[in-house]
């Protein structure tokens, strides 16, 4: 019989110290599980792997799913006021089993799967929602049709595999014709009809239960990237659903506050040492502030900062920023906690920023190994 243990072999009284968690949390999170260990443990970063139909059956029993829904209840309640210090943050200790969990709902959905069993999701514990059928223009007819098919039994990600869309609608930029076209001045302005998903899929994918069922998985998982895009992607949900008029059972989904996740004491957003830096919890370094932190590397003045133009046709901003700065892309990312290279924040709230010394960097191509 298949069985997993997150810990196993490891004495429990030991384990308990070093990670400074209750013993019942920990008799909790190491409890057995009816799943194969190594596949269970890759659904644990099921993006991470690429996974045939033969792993997910293997995986998706209804044995394995039952226990797993039940680890992670009884993790809820063990571990409610244990946490755990981990890649320099503090995480709630129930966030282990839900993770494991997320990802063993992606690796299992079916075009079948009622999504209102699912544990460990955002959006299951509402009412449902059925969308009537209702119709649209056929491309093919000019009768009315509605847009919603049927999709087949099998592992939606898997077959995610071979499904197909078309990037983001750009023009030629090449084109003297196109040369002041906004999107070439400045490629992140992308007109809303040519980012619209409902435009870059065709119809028969679009409307399927397989991609309805694994979109509402990924905007509705606890852990989705507190990044611009996961509002784009709720907003497409919402385009989606009305340009399908699904016929299916649909959960509703709740909108909520992403969760943010506390630095350990000790550590910074760049390093390992005995400083608490302001920009973790967003006060200002110095300046108009009144805040006892310091940094121990560069500190940056916003306002004084005046870096070269950007020609938007051949740049990033990060490509201009990083030798400006004498920083990799990764520590500028940290410092204005942006993936742009730019400051979303009011200067006069955090005037100053901390940056690690200043250093060598190379640019490198696309796909390039180093």
């Amino acid at each position: 019989m298949a069985q997993f243990n997150l810990y196993p072999g490891v004495p429990s009284n030991l384990l308990s110290t070093a990670l400074n968690i209750s013993p019942g949390c920990l008799t909790a999170l190491n409890a057995t599980l009816s799943c194969d260990q190594d596949l269970f443990s890759m659904a644990g970063n099921a993006d991470g792997f690429f996974w045939s139909d033969d792993n997910a059956t293997a995986l998706c029993t209804g044995a394995c799913q039952s226990s797993a829904a039940s680890w992670w209840n009884s993790c809820a309640d063990a571990c409610a006021n244990d946490q755990l210090n981990a890649y320099g943050r503090i995480y709630p200790a129930q966030t282990i089993p839900g993770r494991f969990v997320d990802g063993l709902n992606i690796v299992c959905v079916t075009a079948n799967t009622d999504l209102t069993l699912n544990v460990g999701i955002n959006g299951t514990i509402t009412n449902s929602t059925f969308l009537d059928n209702s119709t649209t223009v056929s491309a093919t007819s000019e009768s009315l049709v509605s847009r919603q098919i049927s999709s087949v039994s099998q592992y939606c990600l898997v077959q995610s595999y071979d499904w197909v869309g078309s990037d983001i609608i750009r023009p030629d930029c090449t084109d003297p014709a196109n040369f002041n076209a906004s999107q070439c001045v400045d490629p992140t302005d992308v007109l809303p009809e040519n980012e619209r998903l409902a435009n870059l899929y065709p119809d028969d994918l679009l409307c399927s239960q397989c991609f309805l069922n694994m979109f509402y998985l990924r905007i509705a998982s606890p852990y989705l990237p507190d990044v611009d895009h996961s509002d784009y992607l709720v907003d497409q949900w919402f385009d989606i659903l009305d340009v399908c008029n699904a016929t299916s059972k649909v959960p509703d989904l709740l909108v909520r506050l992403l969760p943010y996740y506390q630095y350990a004491p000790g550590e910074s957003d760049n390093w390992v040492d005995n400083t608490t830096y302001g920009f973790s919890d967003l006060q200002p370094l110095g300046g108009n502030g009144t805040t006892n932190v310091t940094c121990q590397a560069r500190s940056i003045n916003l306002a004084d900062l005046n870096p070269p133009d950007i020609d938007y046709t051949t740049q990033t901003t990060c490509d201009v920023m990083a030798p400006f700065l004498n920083a990799s892309t990764g520590d500028i990312w940290q410092m204005y906690q942006n993936p742009n290279c730019m400051p979303d924040f009011d200067y006069t709230e955090i005037p100053v920023v901390c940056l690690p010394f200043p250093c060598s960097v190379t640019q490198l191509n696309a796909n390039t190994t180093w």
